[in-house]
C-alpha cells in the first residue's frame, strides 16, 4: 500500500517559490515527525516518541520542484499489514491512513474530524483514549510544522488526492502554541466515554458544551480517581450496548474535579482531572 501527501505552502515568501531555510525546515520536519507517528502506532498498536520506529510503515519525502512549493509524503506499508499490531483485522489501506491522520492532526489544532469510515472509528472503539494519547504525543511535531507561518508562510495545506486533509493557518498556530492551564480546581458531573487505563487518557462528555472534551489523570491524582472513571465507563458501555458516538441525552454517571486547559480564544483543550467520585456518592 502506498499513500501520498502534499504538503502546499502557500503566501508570503511561499508565493515566490521559495521558504526561509530555517523555517521552512522546522515545518517540513514537524509534518514528517507527526506522519511517522501515527504510522507507527497505526502498525503497532503502540504510541512511540523516539526512534527507532516500525519498519512496516515508512514515510518518505521527496524534495519541492522547481517553481512550486510543495513537498510529497509518501507512507508505504508491507502488504496486507494489520492495523494496531493485529489487534484489528483490517488491511491498511490508503483510505484509513488519510482518514486517521486527518482525525489526529485536526484535533491537535482543535477541529472536529469525527469520520463516517467504519475503520477509522473502528480503532477508536478498540483503544477508547488512544487517539487523544496520540494527539498529545503528536502536538510537538504540530507545533513544529507551524514554524514557517508568519515567518514566510501563510498558510499550510495537507493534501491526499483532490482532498483537503488539514489546514495549518495563523489561527492553527495561536492554538497548539498557546495554552493556558487554570490556577483553580472546579468539579462537573460527566459520563465517560472512553478511557485507556495505560495511558490515562480519555474522553468525557461534558453536557454544558454539548460535545466531548479530552481528559488526562494528573500523576497526584486521588487513588480512587481510576477507578471511578472505569466504574463510568462500564455504565456508558452498559447504556449503549458498545462504545460509539456519543448521545447528548447519555446522563451524568460521575464527577470529577479537575484543571480546565484552554486554548487563547477560550476554548477548552483538555481537563486534567485530580479526582473522581460516583455520583451517588456526591
Amino acid at each position: 500500500m502506498e499513500l501520498e501527501l502534499v504538503a502546499k505552502f502557500t503566501g508570503e515568501d511561499a508565493d515566490q517559490h521559495r521558504l526561509p531555510a530555517y523555517e521552512g525546515a522546522q515545518s517540513l520536519q514537524g509534518i514528517a515527525r507527526g506522519l511517522v507517528l501515527i504510522s507507527h502506532y497505526v502498525a503497532t498498536g503502540t504510541i512511540r516518541k523516539r526512534y527507532p520506529y516500525s519498519p512496516d510503515i515508512r514515510v518518505f519525502m521527496t524534495p519541492p520542484r522547481r517553481g512550486s512549493m510543495e513537498t510529497l509524503y509518501e507512507l508505504v506499508s508491507v502488504p496486507g499489514l494489520l492495523t494496531l499490531g493485529g489487534a484489528l483485522v483490517l488491511s491498511v489501506t490508503g483510505n484509513l491512513l488519510t482518514d486517521f491522520v486527518k482525525r489526529v492532526f485536526s484535533r491537535t489544532v482543535g477541529e472536529d474530524a469525527s469520520s463516517e469510515d467504519d475503520a477509522d472509528q473502528a480503532i477508536e472503539d478498540a483503544r477508547p483514549g488512544d487517539v487523544d494519547a496520540l494527539v498529545d504525543a503528536v502536538e510537538p511535531a504540530i507545533r513544529m510544522a507551524h514554524t514557517s507561518i508568519n515567518a514566510g508562510a501563510g498558510n499550510i495545506v495537507l493534501i491526499s488526492g483532490h482532498n483537503n486533509v488539514v489546514n495549518f493557518t495563523p489561527r492553527t498556530k495561536r492554538y497548539v502554541e498557546d495554552s493556558i492551564r487554570s490556577d483553580h480546581l472546579e468539579r462537573l458531573d460527566v459520563s465517560v466515554g472512553s478511557f485507556n487505563a495505560n495511558s490515562k487518557y480519555g474522553r468525557v462528555f461534558v453536557h454544558d458544551l454539548g460535545k466531548t472534551v479530552p481528559f488526562v489523570i494528573a500523576n497526584e491524582a486521588n487513588p480512587r480517581t481510576m477507578a471511578v472513571i472505569s466504574y463510568g465507563l462500564d455504565l456508558y458501555v452498559t447504556k449503549l450496548g458498545k462504545i460509539r458516538r456519543y448521545k447528548d441525552n447519555i446522563s451524568s454517571d460521575i464527577s470529577i474535579t479537575f484543571r480546565r486547559v484552554v486554548a487563547v480564544d477560550g476554548r477548552t483543550k483538555m481537563f486534567i482531572i485530580y479526582d473522581a467520585i460516583k455520583i451517588e456518592e456526591a
